[in-house]
């Protein structure tokens, strides 16, 4: 499927869905990841590092939920076991509910990690990756970030003047307005779900190979703390306006 094509369809499908979405239930997931997101900004200025990453983690995997729930494209079981606290689900859910490929290969061809295979078997990869994941270098967060920005401009361009967009205020034009914000979404809230969820429990319990009173301005994810914050704000916003539409 054509870049503009895929991206179209899946906003649209979430606009037709959402009688199945739950907008409510997003809207409340959206409104705590703003709240975790505004505790993990004062953490961080003030110096407390461990709760700050904590906080950005679980803001980036509420605000996964709520797009995902927003999408509406979960059976009732599944909708349950995503809503319950199992933070890599909500990432892998989103590679597989928001099929934002072929970007999902480059994303996570840049992490090492692999999304092929059923939810089970990216759910392992993801935990055997995460050691390597929450001691991610400041550079390597950066270049992930670079790299979302480069794939933005390629959902851009598949869904520009060149390719048919329409230039006029019609519906159309209206949709590929959204579909564009959509896409962008959704691969910003990968990287910064591939970003945080190893932090999860690392941040909080003194039982993995990274302690919680290790984490300070020497750690890549804290150094680049300054840098993820814009990009989750941007998605929240956008997020936000999509529940508008609801």
């Amino acid at each position: 499927m054509e870049t503009e094509d895929f991206v179209k369809e899946e906003f649209a499908t979430g606009q037709r869905r959402q009688h199945k979405a739950r907008p409510a239930t997003a809207s409340h997931y959206l409104q705590c990841a703003r709240i975790d997101l505004r505790a993990s900004r004062s953490l961080s200025k003030a110096g407390i590092y461990a709760p700050a990453v904590f906080y950005l983690q679980q803001s980036v995997e509420k605000a996964t939920k709520s797009l995902i729930l927003w999408l509406g494209v979960l059976c009732p079981g599944r909708l349950q076991k995503l809503v319950e606290h199992d933070t890599p689900m909500a990432f892998l859910e989103l590679v597989k509910v928001a099929e934002i490929a072929p970007f999902v290969d480059t994303i996570g061809g840049f992490f090492y990690m692999d999304f092929e295979g059923d939810a089970m078997e990216m759910e392992e990869t993801a935990k055997e990756r995460a050691p390597q994941m929450a001691r991610l270098r400041y550079e390597t967060i950066v270049a992930g970030v670079t790299l979302s920005e480069e794939v933005e401009t390629e959902i851009l361009v598949g869904l520009s003047i060149a390719d048919g967009a329409p230039q006029d205020e019609s519906a159309d034009a209206e949709l590929y307005s959204h579909a564009l914000a959509f896409g962008m979404v959704a691969v910003r809230l990968l990287v910064l779900g591939l970003v945080t969820y190893a932090h999860a429990s690392r941040t909080r319990y003194p039982d993995s190979d990274l302690r919680p009173w290790r984490y300070s301005t020497r750690l890549g994810v804290v150094k680049a703390l300054p840098v993820l914050y814009p990009m989750l704000t941007s998605c929240l916003r956008t997020q936000q306006q999509f529940l508008a539409m609801s």
